[in-house]
């Protein structure tokens, strides 16, 4: 979902498809890349509470706010 969000902000199409995590595993493990995709596939959850106490909101459109993040990156310098 966020690659897909990213590349529709650079206003390019999906190009993505869905693989099961044991095709990949094995891959991985062929490749001799087995640590790596443990880390890449691990289950990656954080507690927000600490910033949430700092004030810090999420935002409430994600996937929107990385297609604005990747068409602001892509635009061209201003030459003033």
């Amino acid at each position: 979902d966020i690659v897909g969000a990213y590349r529709r902000g650079l206003k390019r199409q999906r190009r993505l498809f869905a693989l099961p995590p044991a095709v990949m595993a094995s891959v991985a493990m062929l490749a001799g890349k087995s640590e790596l995709w443990r880390a890449l596939a691990a289950t990656q959850l954080c507690d927000p509470a600490l910033l949430v106490g700092t004030g810090w909101r999420p935002e409430p459109d994600t996937p929107e706010r990385l297609a604005e993040l990747a068409r602001s990156i892509r635009k061209p310098p201003s030459r003033e």
